[in-house]
């Protein structure tokens, strides 16, 4: 323990403050979450190889289903309330820590009244029996899942977070296990969901430890006026939260009430495979948020610089993931999860073509948060959730009539919509971000994946393994011979990653940039973390 002093009445009083847990660096924290990523998303691929074959369309409908549901009534519970805390904790660790009791209890008390909400309306639209007891197994979890979200949103705002990469693996690699036995013993449907409960209480318990123990708070402490404050300052982020769940989970419940159990069956696999090939937003915006947050205020110009580079980093990684998932394509995706899914190939080749600009959206709406315009970023969603809908009212009856396949047509619409939200954050993102040197590489990388995609299309014959290695060996020689990208700065970044040397400038990037980005107490104007005077 650190002690601090203060005069009061000319004496001077000693009194104990707990000491602050170090931030990680932005090195220390990328690694984390990329090799906790490519564990979670290896341990993904292996549980989608074995869950959609026991279960079939029907019964991963039933999921999906159940999963849209929990997953709206978390994000209404939690009122957007771990957006703010990462925030408020970034800026100021001391002042954000204070709220952490109140919160804790807020989403303990939301969670459940959304979970009885949530299977209230599962039984109120006459879902068949399996999938209204997927929404009472999920809807249990939903209180948990807030938990381990106010947890981890605590330490991303704390910058320490590779006990979050650590926990979510491993809670991945048990729920892979328990998912094992569940199928080698034909333990059936039920048993499934009484595993996904156990592994919501599985993570949200060390989560609430971590927090405490990075960010020591008095847990049955509850403030009223914090309470009212986290409520309040919330709404900004609760109605973007909102809209944006309801804008994810719009194409499961279209095909739930116009196609059936079995169509969101078959959109559910191809699904889940593209949240989990969107690692590289989600790295990158969970490492480098807390960040750009600190130096909004502080350094706007380092602020537009940082967001620069991360938008470059996330497209750069993204555009290839989508090429290689384009060339491994619908016979790859069928060899995984088996013949029963034969109908979600061309779903993933029209979700691969929507992971750039989803990507770019997701940085786009951690950057408006950061420059605090999330209200901006609200008003695109709303806008585009009309649309989604429409469009889905539109086009899955139209592709189920046409190529009898309800979950073309959800998957098309989100490709035209997120097309067109890519756009708008173009036009809302702060001045500076997408300069001109910035969309000449972007250019270079649009150069090779064309050239990519030609290499595909003629080796279509060869089957998916070749034509993914053609399409991605082709990318990386016309992205070097473009120089788009600089073998030197790539050795660099190896030997940055392994602590070797300091990561130079990106090629449109300055090097001012440099000490920002990787070097994580520079920022000037920052008070660093647990500094906060007592007077």
């Amino acid at each position: 323990m650190t002690r601090a002093t203060i005069r009061a009445g000319g004496r001077v009083a000693a009194r104990e403050q707990p000491r602050a847990h170090p931030r990680h660096s932005l090195r220390q924290n990328a690694l984390a979450m990329v090799i906790g990523q490519t564990i979670t998303w290896t341990l993904t691929a292996i549980t989608l190889a074995l869950l959609p074959r026991y279960l079939g369309p029907a019964y991963m409908g039933a999921l999906g289903i159940s999963l849209s549901f929990s997953g709206l009534g978390t994000t209404v519970a939690g009122v957007g309330m771990a957006t703010l805390v990462t925030r408020e904790i970034a800026r100021d660790r001391a002042a954000g820590r204070e709220l952490l009791a109140t919160a804790t209890w807020l989403h303990l008390g939301f969670g459940f009244v959304a979970a009885l909400v949530s299977i209230a309306i599962g039984l109120a639209l006459g879902y068949a029996p399996m999938t209204q007891w997927a929404i009472a197994a999920n809807g249990i979890a939903i209180p948990f899942n807030l938990l381990t979200l106010l947890g981890f949103a605590a330490l991303q705002g704390a910058e320490v977070m590779r006990y979050q990469a650590l926990y979510d693996a491993l809670n991945k690699l048990l729920f892979l296990a328990g998912t094992a036995l569940v199928i080698a013993f034909d333990l059936g449907f039920g048993a499934y969901l009484g595993l996904s409960i156990l592994s919501a209480v599985f993570v949200a318990l060390p989560a609430m430890i971590l927090m405490r123990r990075v960010l020591p708070f008095r847990p049955f402490s509850f403030s009223p006026a914090k309470a009212r404050h986290l409520i309040v300052a919330s709404l900004p982020f609760s109605t973007a939260s909102i809209f944006v769940i309801v804008y994810l989970a719009v194409d499961t419940l279209l095909l739930s009430l116009l196609s059936g159990e079995t169509a969101v069956g078959i959109y559910t696999a191809p699904s889940r495979i593209f949240g989990t090939l969107l690692f590289a937003p989600t790295i990158v915006t969970t490492v480098v948020f807390p960040r750009m947050a600190a130096s909004s205020r502080a350094a706007p110009d380092q602020l537009r610089k940082l967001a620069s580079t991360t938008l470059q980093l996330v497209i750069g990684v993204t555009l290839p993931v989508t090429i290689l998932t384009l060339g491994v394509g619908d016979e790859g995706l069928v060899w995984l999860v088996g013949h029963g899914f034969a109908d979600s190939g061309p779903v993933v080749l029209v979700l691969a073509l929507s992971l750039v600009p989803t990507s770019v959206n997701m940085v786009a709406h951690r950057i408006l948060i950061a420059v605090d315009r999330q209200r901006v970023w609200t008003i695109v969603i709303m806008a585009a959730l009309a649309v989604k809908v429409a469009l889905g009212l539109a086009l899955i009856p139209l592709f189920a009539r046409w190529f009898g396949n309800a979950a073309l047509g959800a998957a098309t619409s989100l490709l035209a919509v997120e097309a067109a939200m890519m756009l708008a954050a173009a036009y809302f993102m702060p001045r500076g971000i997408l300069d001109r040197a910035a969309c000449r590489l972007y250019s270079r990388l649009a150069g090779a994946a064309i050239i990519a995609g030609a290499a595909m299309f003629a080796t279509r014959p060869l089957g998916f393994i070749v034509i993914g290695a053609a399409g991605a060996l082709a990318y990386a020689a016309v992205a070097l011979l473009l120089h788009a990208y600089d073998v030197r700065r790539l050795l660099s970044g190896v030997r940055w990653a392994s602590g070797r040397e300091a990561l130079p400038a990106l090629p449109s990037i300055p090097a001012a940039v440099v000490p920002l980005v990787f070097a994580p107490q520079r920022l000037k104007g920052i008070r660093p973390a647990g500094t906060r005077r007592a007077g």
